[in-house]
């Protein structure tokens, strides 16, 4: 996108979207932007205040559907470096697990305020914790994190359906993030979490291809069955005579 008035790069949102690079004709004075290129009248400013592509925080702020969640990650006070927005429900559900409930109220601890916290909640909250992204491909991502009192895991990719996301595994929900982004909740500790992009249309394929490939084993089974049997009835019927009639 063209960049028309530079303030738009004081946008928490560019570094959770992991916007490391802007190019553009127009000087940009702006802090955390430094310029890295100039040439031919372009330049090309590296964002040094840029989020890592996996990360943990402990603050946790719910909403009740997507509109209430752009509202939330859109105010001037989120920081996404202590806090991320999830929506309850909006993953794919787990079967025998029942999908995250927002608290009906603060829990010390465990980083649950209300959907409109009080305007100091920001402050109080701690850092992101960097995770360490050890596998990244189109359909699946494993990462690495350490969280000493637990907290989300928000990775900076797209929420779809169709991810799903196992933590030392065990299936967890996916969760949405910060209206846009992928997270699942951890429990205290050092842990594995794999994302993996398994559709229902695939399962569904897979499924099939099976169902065929077991159905031609089985057709083919039974004509091998029937070729044997008719070969052993035909010899017998060779030697059923076996004086040849001479006698």
């Amino acid at each position: 996108a063209k960049l028309f008035d530079d303030r738009s790069l004081g946008s928490p949102l560019l570094d959770l979207l992991n916007v490391k690079y802007v190019l553009t004709s127009k000087r940009v004075s702006r802090p955390g932007w430094a310029l890295a290129f100039e040439g031919e009248g372009i330049r090309v400013y590296r964002n040094e205040r840029v989020m890592p592509r996996a990360f943990l925080v402990g603050d946790a702020r719910y909403a009740d559907d997507r509109a209430t969640a752009l509202r939330l990650v859109g105010d001037r006070s989120f920081d996404p470096r202590r806090t991320v927005v999830l929506e309850p429900g909006a993953g794919d559900p787990i079967p025998g697990q029942p999908p995250l409930a927002r608290p009906a109220e603060n829990t010390p601890g465990q980083g649950a305020p209300t959907a409109d916290p009080p305007s100091d909640s920001r402050q109080a909250a701690a850092p992101l914790v960097p995770a360490q992204v050890v596998e990244y491909g189109s359909n699946r991502v494993v990462v690495q994190a350490s969280a000493p009192s637990g907290g989300v895991l928000v990775l900076g990719d797209v929420f779809f359906s169709g991810w799903r996301a196992s933590v030392d595994g065990v299936r967890q929900p996916v969760l949405r993030a910060n209206a846009i982004l992928r997270g699942v909740e951890l429990a205290p500790g050092e842990h594995t979490v794999v994302f993996e992009y398994r559709p229902f249309s695939v399962q569904l394929g897979a499924f099939i291809s099976a169902l065929s490939a077991l159905t031609i084993g089985l057709l083919g089974g039974y004509a091998l069955l029937r070729t044997g049997r008719s070969r052993r009835g035909s010899t017998g019927g060779d030697h059923a005579d076996p004086s040849g009639g001479d006698h």
